[in-house]
């Protein structure tokens, strides 16, 4: 890819930054995550600060605000940014990290913001998303954000409350084990009565559109 295509679309897999993978276009409602990416980007770039958001569609961001309450219990595989968001709004944070090193940096962070609520999972390709402690469901909320989405997505949703969410970050994103991940989800939504919503905008640190979907199941 030559220079200006390389400005133009940021990868091979888009059409132009503001396309997520599967061709899909911000809309209208996406456009203020545009400044807010870039600036991000930059500030990460030059001084490496990460904000303490969830590294999501700003748009899904706002929404997952708006339908969790403090009350609630959040699942969340691949750590990060938001591991902090979540355990300062929520009841319980159950968070599953598989790289060592990032792992060290957010139990620092969880440590010196004195957050008591957050399980947090070092754990192997192995065992990653491995669940069955849970016998019943226990979860208002899941992210997977992580490795082995799908079975991620797989394990978690035996563990969602009936009108809980889960959330599959990189929706857009090609290879079969996402597109399996999201067949699931959407399975699971309708045999459960649930809704599905796709996010198509920016997201923290990222300077090019990328897809979420969230269902309650």
């Amino acid at each position: 890819m030559n220079f200006i295509g390389k400005v133009i679309r940021g990868d091979d897999f888009r059409k132009t930054r503001f396309h997520d993978e599967k061709g899909n276009i911000i809309d209208l409602s996406g456009l203020p995550s545009i400044p807010k990416g870039f600036f991000s980007f930059i500030i990460f770039k030059l001084f490496g600060y990460r904000q303490f958001l969830p590294w999501i569609s700003y748009n899904a961001i706002d929404r997952i605000e708006s339908i969790l309450e403090t009350s609630s219990n959040v699942l969340e595989f691949g750590s990060g940014m938001s591991t902090i968001w979540f355990a300062e709004r929520y009841r319980f944070v159950h968070s599953i990290e598989h790289d060592e090193v990032w792992h060290r940096r957010v139990s620092e962070d969880l440590k010196k913001r004195k957050l008591t609520n957050v399980r947090y999972d070092l754990r192997t390709d192995t065992d990653y998303a491995d669940l069955a402690e849970y016998d019943e469901p226990i979860f208002d909320f899941c992210i997977v954000d992580g490795i082995k989405r799908l079975q991620c997505v797989m394990s978690a949703i035996p563990t969602i409350k009936s009108g809980g969410f889960i959330f599959l970050d990189n929706s857009d994103v090609g290879e079969p084990e996402r597109r399996q991940a999201e067949a699931i989800i959407l399975a699971a939504a309708d045999e459960r009565r649930g809704e599905v919503e796709y996010f198509v905008d920016f997201a923290p640190t990222q300077i090019h559109a990328n897809q979420g979907m969230l269902a309650r199941l």
